[in-house]
C-alpha cells in the first residue's frame, strides 16, 4: 500500500471514531441528579407531626459504578429551606431507558438523614411552661445555639408562697432532635426571704403497724441565729376512713436550728419519743423548707420525699 492511501485509510479512521464515541451515552450530570432527586419523596420532612418540604440544593458525587445501561451513584446529598439543614449519604440507582433517557429506578439511604433547624422555637413553649409554674415572669430574651441545635428562652420571676417570698432568674432550655425537647428549666440569680410561720401537717410518717401524724406550728423565725421557734403534736389518723385526729400542742416553744443549702433550708434531724404508738416509739424527721414547699425526707438517703399540708 502506498503512502497517499494509507494517509486516506487514517483520516478516514479518525472521521469515524467520534461517530463512534458519540453513540455512547454520556453519563448523569450531577445537576440532572439534583433535579431527578426533587421530583422524589426525599424532599418530605415530618417533625412533631407537622410536613415539610426540604429541597436539594447540592449533590456531591463520591463514586460510582457505570455501563452502557446503569449508573450506580454514591452520593452526599445536602438540602436546605428557610426551616431546615439536611445532609444524607446516598446510593442511587440509575438505568437508561430508550425512551427518556437516564432515570432514577430507586435510591437507598447509607447514612442520614442529619436534620438541624435553623431557628430557635417558638417563644409560646416556654410560655406554656412559665404559666403553669410561675405566678408572674417577665420575658427577657431567647438565645439560639445552632451549633448545639439549643434554644434557650430566659424570664425574670417573682412570688410567694406559703413559705417565702422570692425573685429570681429562669432559663429554659430546649434541645432539637429531630424535633425540640425540653431540657429543664434552671433557676439562677435567686433571692428568697424564707417566711414558713404557720401550722404543717405530716401525715405520711408511718412504720409497718402504726401510723403517726404530727403537726408543726411555727411561730417565729430568726434569721440571725439560724433557727425557728415550734411546738408540736402528733395525732391519730385512720387509714381505713382517712380521718385524722388532732391534739393538742403539748410541746411549745422548742428551737430547731437550721442552715441555708442551695437556697433551701436543712434543718437539723428533729427527734422525738412519740407515746401515740404503744410502748412508745422513737421518731426522727428530716426537714427541709424551699421556695415552695416544707418537706421531709422518710429515709437518709431521700429517696421518699414528702410535702407538707399547710394548715393556716
Amino acid at each position: 500500500m502506498n503512502k497517499s492511501k494509507s494517509k486516506l485509510l487514517f483520516l478516514a479512521v479518525l472521521m469515524f471514531l467520534p461517530l463512534l464515541t458519540s453513540c455512547k451515552p454520556a453519563k448523569v450530570k450531577e445537576s440532572n441528579i439534583l433535579e431527578d432527586l426533587n421530583a422524589t419523596n426525599i424532599i418530605n420532612l415530618t417533625i412533631d407531626n407537622n410536613d415539610y418540604q426540604v429541597p436539594v440544593t447540592k449533590v456531591e458525587i463520591d463514586q460510582r459504578q457505570s455501563d452502557d445501561k446503569t449508573d450506580l451513584i454514591y452520593a452526599t446529598v445536602y438540602q436546605q429551606s428557610s426551616d431546615f439543614e439536611m445532609i444524607s449519604s446516598l446510593r442511587i440507582f440509575y438505568s437508561l431507558y430508550d425512551k427518556g433517557g437516564w432515570q432514577i429506578d430507586s435510591f437507598e439511604v447509607d447514612s442520614g438523614p442529619s436534620v438541624a433547624i435553623k431557628h430557635g422555637i417558638n417563644t409560646n413553649e416556654s410560655l406554656v411552661y412559665m404559666i403553669a409554674n410561675y405566678p408572674s415572669y417577665t420575658f427577657l430574651e431567647t438565645s439560639f445555639d445552632k451549633a448545639n441545635q439549643r434554644d434557650t428562652h430566659s424570664y425574670s420571676f417573682s412570688g410567694s408562697s406559703n413559705t417565702a417570698q422570692y425573685s429570681g432568674k429562669v432559663d429554659l432550655v430546649f434541645n432539637f432532635m429531630y424535633g425540640w425537647e425540653f431540657e429543664g428549666a434552671h433557676e439562677h440569680d435567686l433571692s428568697l426571704t424564707f417566711s414558713p410561720l404557720g401550722t404543717w401537717e405530716f401525715r405520711s410518717i408511718c412504720g409497718t403497724f402504726y401510723c403517726s401524724p404530727m403537726r408543726i406550728m411555727i411561730s417565729k423565725i430568726d434569721t440571725v441565729k439560724n433557727q425557728v421557734v415550734y411546738q408540736y403534736s402528733t395525732g391519730k389518723y385512720d387509714a381505713w376512713t382517712s380521718e385524722y385526729t388532732a391534739q393538742d400542742f403539748s410541746a411549745k416553744n422548742l428551737i430547731l436550728k437550721y442552715s441555708i443549702v442551695d437556697n433551701v433550708i436543712v434543718f437539723e434531724t428533729l427527734t422525738w419519743n412519740d407515746t401515740s404508738v404503744w410502748g412508745g416509739k422513737d421518731m426522727k424527721l428530716n426537714l427541709f423548707i424551699d421556695k415552695i414547699n416544707f418537706y421531709y425526707y422518710k429515709n437518709v438517703g431521700g429517696n421518699l420525699q414528702t410535702p407538707a399540708t399547710f394548715i393556716k
